[in-house]
């Protein structure tokens, strides 16, 4: 997952798969810490739990169901 424009609270980037890639859109809520992730398929909510990592829910409906949380750290 790379964050390649940000605005404000609002952000744009992309999660590049085996199978090719994926852009979203986002936004951080007022409390600076919820984050809402939107992209063709899904959506994600997540919390920014320190200065260098957040967590990230994603939700998938449809035929091709799927959810999963994950913990990321920025890279350095």
């Amino acid at each position: 997952m790379a964050i390649t424009e940000q605005h404000g609270r609002v952000f744009r980037g992309e999660v590049k798969y085996e199978s090719g890639e994926e852009e979203f859109v986002g936004v951080i809520q007022a409390d600076g810490k919820t984050i809402l992730i939107s992209n063709n398929d899904g959506h994600a909510t997540g919390y920014l739990s320190s200065p260098t990592e957040m967590e990230v829910c994603y939700i998938e409906g449809g035929d091709e169901a799927t959810a999963t949380c994950t913990t990321m750290a920025r890279a350095e």
